[in-house]
């Protein structure tokens, strides 16, 4: 294709006719394919005679060619390959384009640059540096200064640590030197210069922490020239008729925020210069801010828009500067700088999060809306003042908060000036300060439980809110005060709490305004639970009759608030539910119908359904409704929406975990022989986990005599069953189907042991073989609990099966069942999930250990690491660390060993609660690590395997009754008292497990049994 042809088809491609531009699009996506296009698409783009418009659009048909041809391997990469001549002229061409008079087409054409110097430079194109800091030297051409500046500025970020060294001391002298140029139209050159100074400073931040030496010999030279110019645009205060500097001005804010990321130190002689510039510039600019975004006639949504597309507004820029204000006070050296000023960061920090205009037009009347831009305050003045109090609060603690009682008093007595001269937005200044304290409730709870903070009178501010917020006519105030109330909850007595929850209930009748509702359902859901039910009584009736209605009202966004409303209030009185179940029941059951595919809403209506089931006296209605629509889905699965046969499968689950043998029946005999169908036909995993356990809860509740329900034979109802868990069992199936046949086969061990009995051993035998073809840690766990529950029940049976009983490998061989079992429980016990499960695999052991049975002593194990690099480790990071080679033991030994670790472990917790008070770690910069994980009980450490091997199954769902001693072990003193008894009964054992012990395991028991 020709130029001439070229230009005819992007003609073509832009006519009124589809026809047309159909035929045209193709002729151009065949040219494409061949040689030469991309070389016409860079010309016509270069030739100034052609209309703007068909320049433009070649320049984005080059770039778009660049990124499918230009390299084999590339992200979107399309053959055939641009070829070599093709890709030279391409280069030649490209840079003579970056001149253009047009903005857009040096953009597209930049980006193309760009995408071929990710891989032609510098190998390929040794020039091209030079040719583009020559521009920028020589700035002979604005516009190809310009195209130059915007084509570097989109492939800095791709300089490696090779190429650095050598780009940064060439460019970052003409880099400094344009933001040096005074500004005349606009300040877009200079924008442009700051951003690809961003961008190098930002690599050089990364490869600091590998390169830091080098890093900071590459920068120092530059640093003082670099801050004296960040240090004066900062100074240049903003007006709203000079947008052009806001893009310049975030820039410069973006750089020094990396610069005090990773290069604090060698800028410190000027942090206090920096530091006041910043507070200057807040403040300053404040009555910007007020102008600009706050008030209802000036609200401006003014975004500078540059000639090459780039924006800026007054709260992104606003944003930046708050963001470059928290690392600031996240660095411990450069704390003191801020003491003198807290309580003046403290009151503008509350400016700047008042409510704007926007957002009162906005929520007024759009609880959706307001909901969702409550949840999802990601990039507002709002969400930067909660970043800053919250910090500020952590850095400085009581005298943060004194500066905040003060900044809250301050904006106070804003409002009540501006209300008793009727100014409008009076209210604004005392909502911010409501948010503000709603935002530092945690700081608030936790000084209460330390006696800190006395000299913040609580019940009074709570008493001046009652009073004069929730008990006025301001609708955000009423609202923000509830929204208040809710995060206040944990500190509040009873006599607090109530007037809160009284007026949550009213504003929820009233029907009001949209922040009045949300905040009282906030409240309603976090006040209810801790009020006594004599209190909440009377509010009951009118509390569900408020909630149904704006659960029939409300759409998806608010639903969910509702719901989960409704699922606080529904568990406060039995007997004012029960009143209201035929009105919250159907409106539920249809929202969740609607919905159950979705996260949020779908669980937020089963969490409300799950209540219902729980209360007595709502169960029969619920089954009378819910049953026959949901039966009918499961029974007929054939063509129902996706997810719909696991979501009714899961509800009937809840209905009969209610262990109501009545339900459990009823359940059963509506759905039974379709749930073994699905068991014996379906290959869909979460129909099939679904199946399980619905399966496993009518087990446990019905036990032997689920056998013989609907009049079924009992014989053949248990081959159905043992069919069902063997096809689960089977490796072909996969191990996503088989996350609860474990727990399946557990309850089957428990209630109904007398039949299963004869079928045991080759139940065992298809678990082994299972467990030989599975690596989830979920579905090992699973399987694993079969074993547990044995070891309970007769823990000498169980060993002599296993010992006796071969089972075949994977590999063809056959091995002894007891070791293969053995091995993989004491290897997997790290990931057993769930309180009870833990505590029942521990206890197992120890009837293990008890039993005494020689047959234990032959079975080898895996015992301690040998690691390949030094020091102590937990058994989770001794898990993951993939070790080259294990001590084996003897089994006893092992469970010895693992009884250790439980005291290692809660050792290592007391050691990092009791260090939790220290300074924070520093790093070499001196930021803080405020990261709370370290402060952890051994409860905390066994709830953490849940992260480590995060599956979303719960493992301790139906394994056990709810009067199990098992569930209310203490594990720390189980184990101790393990190791107490082991030395008693056989010190000599004891010993011999010293010598396999780690170093860490050794010194706790050795410390404990002095301790004796």
């Amino acid at each position: 294709m020709d130029e001439s042809q070229l230009l005819h088809c992007l003609q073509a491609s832009l006519h009124s006719d589809a026809s047309v531009r159909q035929n045209a699009e193709a002729q151009l996506s065949a040219a494409s394919r061949q040689g030469g296009y991309g070389v016409v698409l860079a010309k016509a783009a270069l030739a100034r005679e052609v209309p703007p418009d068909l320049r433009q659009l070649a320049a984005v048909l080059l770039k778009q060619y660049v990124k499918l041809h230009w390299q084999d391997g590339g992200e979107k990469f399309e053959p055939p390959v641009v070829p070599d001549p093709d890709k030279r002229a391409i280069r030649d061409l490209a840079l003579r384009c970056l001149s253009d008079p047009v903005p857009k087409i040096r953009t597209a054409v930049g980006m193309a640059v760009a995408s071929i110097a990710s891989w032609d430079w510098p190998e390929n194109w040794p020039n091209l540096l030079e040719v583009l800091v020559g521009a920028i030297k020589e700035r002979k051409d604005p516009d190809l200064v310009q195209g130059a500046l915007r084509c570097l500025s989109m492939f800095a970020g791709e300089i490696d640590e090779g190429q650095l060294p050598v780009v940064l001391p060439v460019l970052l002298p003409e880099l400094k030197s344009i933001v040096s140029l005074p500004c005349t139209d606009s300040c877009h050159m200079q924008q442009q210069a700051l951003a690809i100074i961003h961008s190098f400073i930002s690599n050089l931040g990364t490869m600091s922490g590998q390169y830091g030496q080098q890093t900071r010999e590459l920068i120092q030279p530059h640093l003082e020239g670099l801050m004296q110019q960040f240090l004066a645009i900062l100074s240049q205060p903003l007006t709203p008729k000079d947008m052009s500097r806001w893009g310049m001005l975030m820039e410069a804010i973006k750089s020094l925020i990396q610069i005090m990321l990773h290069f604090s130190r060698l800028v410190e002689p000027m942090t206090t210069e920096l530091v006041s510039s910043a507070g200057k510039w807040l403040l300053n600019s404040y009555q910007l801010f007020v102008t600009v975004v706050l008030d209802e006639e000036n609200e401006s949504e003014e975004v500078e828009v540059d000639s090459e597309g780039g924006t800026a507004d007054f709260q992104t820029v606003t944003a930046q500067l708050f963001e470059l204000l928290l690392v600031l006070i996240g660095n411990k050296r450069l704390q003191h700088l801020f003491e003198g000023s807290l309580k003046d960061l403290m009151y503008l920090t509350l400016g700047y999060m008042q409510m704007t205009q926007r957002q009162v037009n906005t929520w007024v009347n759009d609880p959706n809306q307001y909901l969702a831009d409550e949840q999802e305050e990601l990039f507002t003045m709002r969400a930067s003042g909660e970043l800053m109090l919250t910090e500020l609060v952590e850095a400085f603690g009581d005298d943060a908060m004194q500066a905040l009682g003060s900044a809250v008093e301050r904006r106070t007595g804003e409002s009540v000036s501006a209300l008793s001269s009727n100014k409008p937005n009076w209210w604004k200044p005392r909502e911010a300060a409501l948010l503000a304290m709603g935002y530092v409730s945690e700081a608030i709870a936790e000084a209460r439980r330390s006696g800190a903070g006395a000299q913040f009178d609580l019940g009074q501010f709570l008493e001046g809110t009652l009073k004069n917020d929730i008990g006025g006519q301001c609708p955000y105030l009423v609202g923000r005060a509830l929204w208040m109330a809710a995060k206040l909850a944990p500190v509040m007595s009873v006599e607090q709490a109530t007037p809160f929850a009284q007026a949550a209930v009213a504003g929820l009748c009233g029907g009001g305004p949209a922040p009045v509702r949300i905040g009282a359902c906030r409240a309603i859901s976090q006040l209810f639970p801790a009020l006594p039910r004599e209190v909440l009584k009377p509010c009951m009736p009118s509390t569900f009759e408020s909630l149904v209605r704006m659960l029939q009202e409300t759409s998806e966004d608010t639903q969910n608030l509702v719901l989960e409303t409704l699922a606080v209030a529904a568990k406060v009185d039995e007997d004012a539910t029960s009143q209201f179940e035929s009105q919250i029941m159907p409106t539920t059951l249809q929202i969740w119908s609607e919905n159950f595919n979705d996260p949020m809403v779908g669980t937020a209506a089963m969490d409300v359904i799950t209540g219902l089931a729980a209360n007595s006296q709502c169960l029969p209605g619920l089954c009378r409704s819910a049953l026959p629509v949901v039966s009918k889905v499961v029974v007929e699965p054939a063509g129902q929406p996706a997810g719909a046969v696991e979501s009714c499968l899961d509800l009937l689950t809840v209905l009969v975990g209610t262990r109501s043998l009545e339900v459990a029946g009823a359940v059963y005999t509506a759905v039974g022989p379709a749930v073994m169908a699905l068991l014996a036909q379906s290959d869909d995993a979460g129909i099939l986990e679904s199946c399980t356990k619905l399966l496993q809860a009518l087990v446990m509740v019905g036990g032997e005599q689920l056998l013989s329900w609907g009049g079924a034979d009992p014989a053949a109802s248990l081959q159905t069953l043992m069919a069902a868990v063997s096809r689960l069992l089977d490796p072909a199936m996969g191990d996503a189907p088989a996350a609860h046949v474990g727990q399946l086969v557990n309850a089957l061990v428990q209630k109904v042991p007398t039949v299963l009995g004869p079928m045991l051993p080759d139940l065992l035998k298809a678990i082994i073989w299972k467990l030989q073809h599975v690596d989830m840690s979920q579905v090992v766990v699973s399987l694993l609990v079969v074993f547990f529950r044995l070891a309970h029940k007769d823990v000498n049976s169980l060993i002599e099966v296993l010992a006796t009983m071969s089972a075949p490998s994977p590999d063809g061989s056959t091995k002894n069942a007891l070791q293969l079992v053995m091995g993989i429980w004491t290897e997997r016990y790290v990931e057993i999930q769930g309180p009870y499960s833990i505590r029942l695999a521990t206890t197992a052991m120890g009837n293990l250990l008890a039993s005494g049975n020689p047959k234990l002593s032959e079975v080898q194990v895996k015992g301690k690491i040998v690691p390949t690099s030094g020091g102590v480790r937990t058994r989770s990071q001794a898990k993951r660390s993939n070790p080259d080679k294990w001590v084996m033991v003897p089994l006893p030994i092992k469970i010895v060993m693992l009884f250790a670790d439980i005291l290692v472990e809660q050792q290592m917790a007391e050691m990092e609660l009791a260090e939790g008070s220290d300074e924070d770690p520093k790093d070499e910069e001196g930021l803080t690590d405020s990261v709370a994980a370290g402060l952890m009980t051994l409860d905390d450490i066994l709830a953490r395997r849940e992260s480590d091997f995060a599956s979303g199954v719960d493992f301790d769902e139906g394994l056990h009754d709810p009067v199990d001693p098992v569930a209310q072990l203490d594990l720390v003193q189980y184990a101790a008292g393990q190791i107490k008894d082991v030395n008693a009964r056989d010190p000599a054992f004891l010993q011999s497990c010293m010598a396999a012990f780690t170093p860490a395991q050794e010194a706790i028991v050795r410390g404990f049994l002095q301790k004796q």
